[in-house]
């Protein structure tokens, strides 16, 4: 089956730090800051991050970031696969920026999944592109 990959409770608070005030239909929402984070769903697309509420932090999909990135800092990223003797795949991921230099590549984490190097790309240019 299918499914929409979103970000990580980390990222999305790193986002909200960042400036990321895009309309989504999820949210993490702790009622009280010692509490774990739980997952909302709408069928309304709000900014949660905009419009301040306290502990509440937007939950993009990671398509979402990666083209929030890619308009509003210039930064590509792209995942690239490789395969073993095994037979098992191995991603890693790359930033480009603007000009289409290479600025950082990772190489895998042989236990890291196609989405695990999404979200560690986007976390990468959270921390130090942003």
């Amino acid at each position: 089956m299918i499914t929409e990959d979103y970000v990580s409770f980390e990222l999305a608070q790193l986002l909200k730090i960042k400036g990321f005030n895009e309309p989504c239909n999820s949210r993490f929402y702790m009622k009280t800051p010692d509490c774990k984070p739980v997952v909302y769903l709408t069928s309304v697309r709000e900014d949660f991050n905009k419009r301040d509420l306290v502990n509440t932090w937007s939950r993009p999909t990671h398509q979402m970031v990666m083209k929030w990135l890619r308009d509003e800092y210039a930064l590509f990223i792209e995942i690239t696969v490789g395969i073993d003797l095994n037979g098992d795949y191995h991603y890693y991921y790359s930033v480009l920026d603007a000009a289409c230099q290479y600025e950082r590549i990772r190489h895998t984490n042989f236990d890291w999944k196609y989405e695990d190097a999404v979200e560690n790309a986007i976390l990468y240019c959270l921390k130090y592109r942003v």
